[in-house]
């Protein structure tokens, strides 16, 4: 009985630690999302997407998710059109 008690805890401690790896490196922008921005959108059409970002930069846009270690960067082009969103 007790290996498998054993077992039974090793198995909830590797869920938990996948989990919490997960949460902590996962992508910030799915690809679900992703396929919703197209290029030359509008930045008030990217905001209807993806929300208000965390920060704004000259020529991108930073998002973060709470808990989370990656970030989302959106890039605009000079006319301030939408053509890239990557998970960095």
């Amino acid at each position: 009985m007790k290996p498998f008690i054993a077992a039974c805890i090793a198995c909830v401690l590797a869920l938990v630690a996948f989990l919490g790896w997960r949460l902590m490196y996962g992508e910030v922008f799915s690809d679900s999302l992703r396929v919703r921005l197209k290029p030359g959108m509008t930045t008030n059409e990217v905001i209807s997407v993806l929300g208000p970002p965390s920060a704004v930069s000259s020529g991108h846009w930073v998002y973060t998710r709470p808990l989370m270690y990656n970030v989302g960067l959106v890039y605009f082009d000079d006319s301030g059109h939408f053509f890239q969103a990557i998970n960095d």
